[in-house]
């Protein structure tokens, strides 16, 4: 997500030991990002936790500046996506 314009850049779901081999899915997400602003972000905003340390890890293979920051400074800019992605998948079926 774009922090300035809360613009979602790209998204993808994938089981977190999928994401050990070889960081794909992460640099893919990174590169969905790039697609649409023509370059990779300056500063990574990345909430601390088991999860974000591949993340951190692509992005610093990719230069990123990385910060670390508590998951309740990052509501602001996700709160909303994070709620309707809960309410989309809540129940694991797809009514689409």
């Amino acid at each position: 997500m774009d922090a300035a314009s809360c613009f979602i850049l790209g998204s993808d779901l994938f089981p977190l030991n999928m994401a050990d081999a070889h960081h794909l899915p992460i640099r893919r997400l990174l590169m969905q990002g790039k697609r649409h602003k023509q370059q990779l972000p300056r500063t990574l905003f990345v909430p601390k936790g088991d999860a974000a340390e591949i993340l951190v890890s692509e992005a610093l293979r990719q230069k990123l500046h990385v910060v670390s920051i508590a998951e309740s400074e990052v509501l602001i800019f996700i709160g909303e996506a994070r709620q309707g992605f809960a309410e989309r998948f809540a129940d694991g079926r797809d009514d689409a």
